[in-house]
């Protein structure tokens, strides 16, 4: 068995998945939680497979080593830091969301 990376969940990317959720819920509470907990066992796959992702689509993101896992209506925003042997999630987002301007932040 491969060795496991940490799982950081920025606060960013937990607050993405409860306003999701909180939206989901408004039309079926048990939906909202199906898809809650659908999008964290994808995310917790990347503890033993972080390259389970590809590269980042956005050049200057990729050249940062970000990448990204597509998941359901989503894409989880991720960077890989071996030497901590953690994956990070940066941002939590619906795929029709304008994803360069959510992440515009990051260097």
């Amino acid at each position: 068995m491969k060795d496991k990376h940490e799982l950081v969940i920025t606060d960013a990317a937990a607050l993405d998945l409860v306003g999701t959720v909180e939206f989901i819920a408004q039309s079926s509470a048990e939906r909202a939680n199906q898809y809650h907990d659908d999008v964290l066992a994808k995310i917790t796959l990347l503890e033993i497979e972080p390259l389970l992702g590809r590269p980042h689509t956005e050049k200057r993101l990729k050249r940062l080593g970000y990448r990204e896992l597509v998941m359901l209506s989503h894409i989880a925003h991720y960077i890989i830091d071996e030497e901590k042997r953690q994956v990070n999630v940066i941002r939590v987002l619906h795929g029709t969301m304008d994803q360069a301007r959510h992440l515009k932040m990051l260097k």
